[in-house]
């Protein structure tokens, strides 16, 4: 991974990455932030796909738009300080719409020890994404408010060693 570090860096249009490692180490990626999409599709393009196939096998790699964050400035010095980040989905029809449904989800995880930030994305079938970071690996307890606001799967909870910052 850190032989991969200056790569990423000259990347064009490439604002944040967090390599990403499943706790069980039997997946290995990123979570990337991109200005826009034109540049991550620039980025995985037909060739990156062919070159990671040869390496590693076929692989996915979704770009969704970001539906939800903190401020930047916030998130971005909270997610500097992140060891995992904890991903999962819920049906759209449970997903947050107000910024008091916001707010009260973000303070849900406030209480929980080792908890920094959260994120949001909306997926093509109409489910939201939630990825959370934390210092130390998260707990499995959720508050009242999370039950209700977060129902849905657990998608992995990854190790973060490396987070890449090209602001």
């Amino acid at each position: 991974m850190k032989d991969s570090i200056p790569e990423y860096k000259a990347i064009p249009g490439l604002m944040l990455k967090s390599y990403s490692l499943e706790t069980d180490q039997s997946f290995f990626g990123g979570i990337y932030f991109w200005k826009n999409e034109k540049s991550a599709k620039d980025w995985f393009n037909p060739s990156w796909f062919a070159r990671v196939k040869k390496k590693n096998g076929e692989t996915e790699v979704p770009i969704l738009p970001l539906a939800w964050m903190p401020k930047e400035k916030e998130f971005l010095i909270a997610r500097e300080s992140a060891n995992y980040a904890k991903v999962f989905q819920i049906k759209l029809s449970e997903s947050p719409k107000t910024s008091k449904e916001w707010e009260e989800l973000t303070k849900s995880f406030q209480s929980q020890t080792g908890f920094l930030t959260i994120f949001s994305t909306k997926q093509e079938t109409g489910e939201t994404l939630f990825f959370t970071f934390w210092k130390d690996k998260p707990e499995e307890k959720k508050s009242e408010i999370q039950q209700k606001l977060t129902k849905g799967s657990i998608l992995g909870v990854c190790e973060l060693p490396i987070q890449l910052n090209n602001l």
